[in-house]
């Protein structure tokens, strides 16, 4: 295939919605698929023009409608950016090393420089300046995918990006050839209306509102972030987490457009619009779609809008309100809500459409209004105005691109041009249809929303479409006439007749499958049609029109087609490959091949096996084979070769077909191995389709690429990357009739016609092949032609129904079919008539299987109709026998009847439904054993955790006679890993406490041995107590206050809790005053764990004891119970017994056991166990039987005992007297002498008898008193144990929760301190960023220093330069005249006059009279080459000979003018220059900013820093002890619910005791004292109060006497006459002597910082100095033992030296007296002049003369 050439991109049709721009007037450019298109449109006129991207696909893509250039970035790995003009296609430049592997977006600003934003992994903004190649400056952009980006028209130096998180705007700042692009973020506004409160700097976070909940209570001062107390310090995203914890919905910015003013339109999805005010960085609504009110037309104030809410960014410190409005659910009364899906400005106002398909024109600055909308008709997503600003394109996502026309006044059309339409919806497949009469090929696309479209292969032109208004799943076009066969997901065939490409109609429709057709073959004659489905079955249609499209059979063969395959044989048979899946996303594992014979269109039953048209397997040769691995794909290229692409490798194999099945179904043989191999596709997945011939083979796959390989030579290809991998690749290919091009469609929704780059040799191959397709579609044409003629008179396809009103469901029909049959056989019953059943009608949907199946059964029933006859008459006397006998049985005698059941005949219905039952009894009782044993699962779960695991099982105790219940504590089993961290901190501690104790002996015995030596001075014993008051010395501490400590250790006040009382004691206790650091609290926190279990088994302890004592009186009160039973049955009485027995509650182990008499219901027996159950009962029975029928032992002591072992003496007390018979027979009378003996021992014995039963009656009675009382008194004495066993739980309890309490305060500290420490890291890391940033700040001052002085210095050697040209002049000239020289110099000073940028016709965007909003306002840069170029015209206008003055020959005006552009061009050059010196120091200035600005904030960072270290210091030092205090110790008042002990104080209780009898003391005799003196101070208060009254009168008579005497009319006075205001007058005076005050506070505050670091710095130095003495007074002993050696010496040698000073000693003496002398002199001389001056001083005092009257 190579040989021929490479295949090149003709033609590509497809628009999914993306961007669209122009790059001249009339032209635009559109992404489809892996190309960019080009479309002019021009006096309605369209063509198009197509650019492939050299070496891949097309990523995204820039336009620069100025420069008609554009950018596409290459789909690879570092991909690069070409830029390309326009319209040669020629690349200009190429841009690299800006992405790693996508870039995702780009953008051209209006003059050189182009933006980037590259994707993952590095996420960067690249500004380039594309026309030298170079790369200016790059930033960090963000993870956040930009869904907009642009430049600002005006000012290239600002773009603005939006995402999904944020908005963003970029600055480039320039200094000479560095540049820096700065970032300024606004967080979005939330859905509710709220605009956002962002921090824009980092730093800002030492000052943020969150503060700790756990740290607040000890100091609100210390602030904590989010991110601390979340402890994700080490998180770089703070994005992330920030949007995480952000509670309030965001908008999203779909769309942005700038404003002339350099303002930001933003729209959103929900169709809200924001503008973004770039001067004061405000961002406000200027649409809400739930709030909204227009305003009249008088509302002159701009800023009052629909809803006005802007932000303030004026102070760090002042909190912004944000203002909520109360919106209406669901409100938008300008119906804007999709409105805002692409932006766009004019002059005339804002243009704006989305998913609603209008087009809506607003206004929008000094109100927002709308002002005019148009329907499109298609959802809108792109709009673009061109270079004049007098065409506006709309793309929609539908396919569609319309033009709207702008006329001379600006308004817009009302109609639109289409410039394309063309559907949307992916591509399902591609076809191509031969078309005899332009000999052309016509393509066939299918689309999934059910368009089927006909397209010129040459022309690119779509020529029809057609709706079926279904979901289509293939298409495939038929080689032998013009019709395409669609199926869709529904089953269905359609038949598309194309004979008129222009019109294409449905002229048949079957339905084949249940579910989606897969796969739709032709055979390469287009003789036969096979289809391919999911639900197991091949069908085989008869494809010529001549035959109506009939349905010849189908094979069955389970599973999904994969792929099909057929080729007609020599023989005119028709080989046909089948690959299926038993799974629908994986390949093929199986392959059955079959040979239809040529005869099985016309005589297709002698190849049936039934009647449902099924085909024989044998009579069509059908084999079945393996795959392994599965395979993709599947090519028959002759009758035993298959090709296909293998799963696992990704290769193209080649097999070979047996014509012998298997020997089994999955023996080895059955396996299909490859014969050879190629190099194919990278990703899994891919079909194949051969050429018309045969001879050329193509695959396509998800990679986008195709490949293309003649049969003969398949490992010669060639490769074409025909779609984009990204939006899934390539999804169908073929090859049109002729071979000349290549059709292929992909997930990319485009359809692309390739065509051959033939090269040097290859015309030959190609033309020989292309002349073999058109003989073979020449030997074609006959058929064809007839065959078209009899499509062409086919009838169009109506459907039954409706697409709209779908039919009837099946379920549906069933039913009102099941009725009727119902209701038939009802009436014939009642007839005594014959009832047939109906043949069954297809349903109005059925498939074509169904209908053959229903054929099959009449062709049955025809058969076989007088056989059924016959059967039906035998079942009707049937049933007339049966109901006779039915009668009759009614009438006999009801012992006689037999069931209703025993007349049914029908004994497999009875047994069916015995089975159903069966069944669902089943399937219930499967249930519920599922749900018991859920329950079950659950009942051992818990049983497990709360029970088996337990060590100590939770119990109780209940009271005899109170309403008390006691519970223990239910305890684990401690883990081992518990017990070896309670045994690491008890030796820990065991360590701690014995160095603790050495270093005390120690301590002691160093104060014993400085105790030994007497010989310190008082002044170091007064240096050494000022230390020990100062700094604590731990010796006077171990000597004072160890005891101390040891006693306090057991004070449950002091210990925080009573765990000691109640086995909770340990010596292993840290003190509450000793934990400050982190591992001391972790070990007292597993010490106090200890202390608790402790505590707990303690009680268990006690618990158990009286649980034992409770199970003692139980079992006594039980054997005393039985006594009282046994006297209660001797007295014959009926007393209620106290029976007591556990509970439950004491024995939970009770519930664990379910009995039989708990359960309310009837228990659910099988009969198995019925049957056992009754075997047990015959059993048992039998025993009982046994036994009674010879026990030896019941009848030896009966008859040797009377039936007893024992006497008992109530036994004997039951039995009566013997009455003598003859009581009874004979009367008193006739009784004998014996016989009244008899009688009167008998009623002697019975008097004696019943003697003894009452004595023996009231001693059981005394008895059972007795027994009662004794009963009731130990289970009350057991009531009183357990009320204190209960008082002791709560005892208990109340320290369990005390220790609890101890832990919790000690858990809380340690998250304090955690807290603390993650502030601590938090800060430092932002110390460390704003340090990196003043290291590059002072490293980009440095450079620009650098940078702007060397530049300085050029332009000042440029400045020399051109003086010395004005210097110059004249030596430059002095061969010519003076008069020439005068002229030439006025001219050489003469320079062009008003040059402006003039707006020329090819930048029109300049164009003031034009539709841009940007015209007023172009770039800079522009502006500076328009006046340029004026310049340039200027000067060739002044060097012309004319302006030459007379009698200057041309030679020296040549010259001259040479010399006058050099001088112009320095100056322009200077001018330049020094317009860039200006933007350097410009950007020195900022950057000298910015590093004041960032040291302000380190030194900021660094304040808050030490303030948190101190504050961590103090928090560690500062520990909160747990203290326990009596009833009656708290002298505080209870708030609401507990004491508030925040500034109490702790003091002994003896001293509130004395003060308080101390002022009870007082107060009594200060209350007698006034009792006393109250009556005669009251006359003496109010005498004196009257004189004191008088005398004050007096004295302020003669006051106001003397003030009016000395009243002078001063300045003041006069002030106060003049002023109009005087108490204004003086309240500004106030106020400044205020003023004055607070700057007097201020200063005295700043002056006593200073005095307190300078005291501070004192007192470390005093400390050092107390060290320095130390160490001094040590010396100083030395020094004392050194002096008195010295003073014995002197002492010694004293009187031979007392003679030479004494001398000397005099004369010291002398001359001090004399200087004394002088001193006192001069002393009182001093005094008298001090007293001159007050003297003279007090004689410019004015005296004040007062006069006497």
């Amino acid at each position: 295939m190579d040989s021929i050439g490479t295949f090149q991109i003709r033609w590509s049709q497809g628009y999914e919605g993306g961007n669209i721009q122009y790059i001249n007037k009339d032209t635009i450019v559109i992404k489809c698929g892996n190309n960019l298109k080009f479309i002019r449109n021009n006096s309605g006129e369209t063509s198009e023009d197509i650019y492939s991207c050299p070496g891949g696909g097309i990523g995204t893509f820039a336009v620069h409608s100025l420069n008609k250039v554009f950018a596409v970035s290459k789909s690879s790995i570092k991909p690069s950016i070409l830029i390309v003009n326009y319209p040669d296609l020629q690349q200009k430049h190429e841009l690299k090393n800006g992405a790693a592997l996508e870039y995702q977006c780009m953008q051209f600003s209006s003059s050189s420089f182009l933006v980037s934003i590259s994707g993952v992994p590095d996420f960067q903004m690249v500004l380039w300046n594309y026309q030298k190649s170079e790369k200016l400056s790059s930033v960090d952009f963000g993870t956040s995918r930009p869904t907009n980006l642009s430049f600002d028209p005006t000012n290239w130096r600002r773009m603005v990006t939006t995402t999904e998180k944020n908005i963003k705007m970029w600055t480039v700042e320039q200094c000479d050839s560095v540049y820096r692009i700065f970032e300024r973020k606004y967080m979005l506004p939330g859905v509710d209306g709220s605009l956002p409160q962002e921090h824009t700097d980092i730093s800002k976070q030492i000052s943020r509102p969150d503060t700790s909940a756990s740290y607040a209570a000890y100091n609100p001062v210390i602030q904590m972030t989010r991110r601390t107390l979340a402890g994700l310090i080490d998180d770089e995203d703070d994005d992330d987490f920030e949007l995480y914890m952000d509670e309030v919905g965001r908008v999203l910015p779909i769309s942005h457009v700038w404003t002339p003013k350099g303002d930001i339109l933003i729209g959103c999805e929900g169709g809200q619009l924001l503008e973004i005010n770039t001067e004061d960085e405000s961002l406000r609504f200027l649409y809400y779609p739930d709030y909204y009110r227009e305003f009249d037309d008088e509302v002159e104030d701009p800023e009052i809008v629909a809803i006005q809410k802007e932000t303030s960014q004026s102070s760090e410190n002042i909190e912004r309100e944000q203002t909520k409005v109360t919106i209406a659910e669901g409100s938008d009364p300008m119906g804007l809500r999709d409105s805002f899906k692409s932006l766009i400005l004019h002059k005339n106002g804002l243009f704006a459409g989305g998913k609603d398909g209008v087009l809506r024109q607003f206004e929008y600055e000094k109100r927002f209004k709308l002002l005019k909308s148009q329907p499109v008709g298609k959802s809108i997503s792109s709009l673009s105005f061109n270079t004049k600003y007098d065409k506006l394109i709309v793309g929609s996502d539908e396919g569609y691109i319309g033009l709207y026309q702008f006329s001379s006044d600006l308004n817009i059309s009302e109609r639109s041009e289409t410039i394309i339409d063309l559907s949307y919806g992916q591509f399902v497949a591609v076809d191509v249809l031969y078309d005899n009469e332009t000999n052309t090929d016509i393509c066939i696309t299918a689309r999934e929303n059910g368009d089927i479209q006909s397209w010129d292969s040459l022309s690119s032109s779509l020529l029809c479409t057609l709706s079926l208004g279904l979901h289509i799943s293939v298409v495939s076009s038929s080689p032998l006439s013009s019709f395409a066969a669609v199926g869709t997901t529904s089953g269905h065939v359609y038949f598309i007749d194309a004979t008129n490409p222009k019109s294409l109609r449905v002229v048949h429709c079957t339905r084949l499958h249940d579910g989606g057709i897969r796969q739709l073959t032709f055979d390469n004659t287009g003789d036969l049609l096979l289809s391919g489905s999911d639900d197991g079955f091949v069908y085989v249609v008869n494809a010529r029109p001549s035959k109506y499209f009939e349905t010849i059979g189908f094979i069955e063969y389970p599973g999904n087609v994969v792929a099909l395959s057929a080729l007609k044989l020599q023989n005119d048979s028709i080989k046909v490959a089948v690959t299926v899946s038993d799974n629908s996303t994986g390949g093929a594992t199986r392959i059955c091949h079959f040979v239809l014979p040529n005869n099985i269109r016309n005589k297709p039953e002698e190849y049936y096996q039934d009647l449902r048209c099924q085909f024989d397997s044998n009579k069509i040769s059908l084999l079945k084979f393996n795959f392994n691995p599965p395979i993709y794909g599947l090519a028959l290229v002759d009758p035993n070769t298959i090709f296909g692409i293998d799963q696992a490798t990704k290769k193209l194999m080649k097999m070979k077909l047996p014509d012998e099945p298997p020997k089994k179904e999955r023996s080895k043989d059955s396996y299909l191995q490859a014969v050879e191999t190629y190099a194919c596709h990278g990703t899994t997945g891919g079909s194949l389709k051969l050429s018309s011939h045969n001879k050329w083979l193509l695959s396509c796959a998800p990679d986008g690429r195709i490949i293309v390989r003649s049969i003969g030579a398949p490992e010669r290809m060639i490769d074409l990357q025909a779609h984009d991998l990204f939006t899934g690749g390539s999804k169908s290919a073929v090859f049109s009739s002729d071979g000349h091009y290549l059709f292929s469609t992909g997930r990319d929704g485009v359809l692309n016609c390739f065509t051959w780059r033939v090269i040097e040799g290859g015309e030959g191959r190609l033309e020989s092949s292309s002349e073999e397709l058109k003989r073979r579609q020449g030997s074609l044409a006959g058929q064809r032609n007839k065959e078209n003629s009899i499509l062409s008179n086919i009838p169009q396809y109506e459907e039954k129904f409706s697409r709209t009103t779908p039919p009837p469901s099946t379920a549906e029909q069933l039913a009102i079919e099941e009725e009727e049959k119902l209701k038939q056989i009802t009436e014939a019953i009642e007839k005594d008539q014959i009832f047939e059943t109906p043949t069954p009608k297809p349903a109005a949907d059925a498939t074509w299987l169904d209908r053959k199946k229903l054929e099959a059964v009449r062709v049955e029933n025809k058969q076989f109709e007088d056989l059924k006859k016959d059967l039906r008459c035998e079942i009707r006397d049937i049933r007339r026998k049966l109901q006779g006998m039915m009668k009759e049985n009614e009438n006999v005698p009801d012992i006689e009847q037999l069931n209703r059941h025993e007349f049914d005949l029908d004994v497999e219905e009875q047994e069916r439904l015995r089975l159903e039952g069966d069944a669902e009894v089943l399937k219930i009782r499967r249930e519920k054993e599922l749900e018991n044993l859920a329950k079950m699962y659950l009942a051992d779960i818990i049983k497990k955790e709360c029970w088996d695991d337990m060590k100590v099982k939770g119990r109780g105790i209940t009271s005899f006679h109170l309403p008390l219940e006691v519970y223990n504590y239910p305890l684990r089993e401690r883990t081992e890993q518990e017990l070896n961290e309670l045994r690491i901190v008890q030796e820990q501690r065991r360590i701690e406490i014995a160095e603790y104790k050495e270093r005390k002996l120690h301590a002691e015995h160093k104060q014993s041995l400085a105790s030994i030596n007497p010989s310190l001075s008082n002044m170091m014993k007064a240096k050494f107590n000022l230390y020990n008051e100062e700094d604590v010395d731990v010796q006077q501490q171990d000597e004072e206050g160890g005891e101390d400590e040891e006693e306090i250790g057991d004070k449950m006040a002091i210990t925080g809790s009573s765990g000691a009382e109640y086995g909770g004691a340990s010596e292993y206790f840290y003190s509450q005053f000793d934990l400050h650091n982190r591992e001391q609290k972790m070990n007292q926190i597993v010490l106090l764990k200890d202390a608790i279990y402790r505590i707990k088994q303690t009680f268990n302890k006690e618990f158990d004891e009286i649980y034992t004592k409770k199970e003692t009186e139980i079992s006594k009160i039980n054997e005393k119970n039985k006594r009282i039973k046994k006297i209660l049955s001797d007295l014959d009485l009926h007393e209620e017994i106290f029976c007591p027995s556990f509970g439950p509650i004491e024995k939970p182990e009770l519930l664990l056991t379910v009995h039989d008499d708990e359960i309310k219901v009837e228990k659910y027996l099988t009969p198995e166990q019925r049957k056992k159950m009754e075997q047990d009962r015959k059993l048992e029975e039998e025993r009982r039987a046994r036994e009674r029928a010879d026990n030896w032992r019941e009848r030896g002591l009966d008859q040797m005992m009377n039936g007893v072992l024992e006497i008992r003496k109530e036994d004997e007390l039951k039995k009566d007297v013997p009455r003598p018979a003859f009581m009874d027979k004979k009367s008193e009378d006739d009784w004998s002498d014996d016989e009244k003996r008899i009688a009167e021992e008998y009623k002697q014995k019975v008097i004696a008898l019943n003697e003894e039963r009452e004595k023996f009656r009231k001693q059981l009675d005394m008895e059972l008193k007795k027994l009662q009382a004794a009963t009731l008194e130990n289970s009350q004495a057991f009531d009183e144990t357990l009320q204190n066993l209960f008082q002791r739980k709560i005892k208990t309890e109340m320290a369990v929760y005390q220790e609890e309490l101890k832990i919790q305060r000690l858990r809380l500290s340690m998250l304090v301190e955690e807290e603390l420490k993650h502030r601590e890291k938090e800060l430092l890391e932002l110390l460390m960023i704003k340090k990196a940033m003043q290291t590059e700040t002072i490293v980009a001052v440095q450079e620009s220093k650098k940078n702007v002085e060397a530049f300085k210095e050029t332009l000042e050697n440029l400045t020399a330069e051109s003086q010395l040209l004005d210097k110059g002049f004249k030596r430059e000239f002095n061969d010519c005249t003076a008069l020439h020289l005068d002229l030439l110099s006025k001219l050489f000073r003469r320079r062009p006059k008003g040059l402006k940028a003039v707006r020329t016709s090819d930048t029109p965007i300049f164009d003031v009279k034009s539709g841009n909003p940007y015209s007023g306002r172009p770039p800079s840069a522009r502006d500076t080459d328009d006046i340029e170029i004026q310049v340039a015209q200027a000067m060739m206008e002044l060097d012309k000979m004319s302006n030459a003055p007379e009698g200057v020959e041309k030679p020296l005006w040549d010259r001259f003018c040479r010399y006058r552009r050099s001088k112009y061009g320095s100056e322009l050059i200077i001018k330049k220059k020094s317009e860039i010196l200006a933007e350097m120091n410009k950007f020195l200035q900022k950057r000298q900013k910015e590093e004041d600005e960032t040291r302000e904030e380190i030194d900021s960072i660094t304040s808050a820093l030490n303030t948190l270290r101190e504050e961590r210091m103090r928090f560690s030092c500062n520990l909160e002890v747990q203290i326990v205090m009596k009833q009656g110790q708290v002298e505080v008042d209870p708030g609401n619910f507990i004491h508030n002990f925040k500034d109490s104080i702790l003091v002994h209780r003896s001293v509130i005791e004395d003060l308080n009898f101390k002022i009870q003391t007082l107060g009594e005799s200060k209350i007698s004292s006034m009792v006393e003196s109250k009556d005669f101070r009251k006359g003496i208060a109010q005498l004196q109060w009257e004189h004191k009254r008088m005398l004050m009168q007096t004295e302020d008579l003669k006051n106001k006497m003397k003030d009016i005497q000395n009243l002078k009319v001063t300045r003041e006075v006069q002030t106060f006459l003049h002023c109009a205001d005087y108490d204004a007058k003086k309240q500004q005076e106030i106020a400044i002597l205020e003023e004055t005050i607070n700057k007097c506070k201020k200063e005295h505050e700043r002056h006593s910082e200073e005095k307190k670091k300078i005291l501070k710095e004192l007192r470390k130095a005093a400390i050092n100095k107390r060290q320095e003495n130390q160490n001094m007074i040590i010396d100083l002993e030395e020094m004392n033992v050194g002096l008195n050696e010295r003073r014995n010496i002197h002492e010694v040698n004293a009187d031979k030296t007392v003679a030479a000073g004494a001398q000397k000693r005099y004369k010291a003496i002398v001359q001090r007296r004399k200087l004394v002398d002088l001193a006192k002199a001069q002393a009182q001389e001093v005094a008298l002049l001090r007293a001159e001056v007050e003297r003279l001083r007090m004689k410019t005092f004015p005296a004040l003369v007062q006069v006497e009257h």
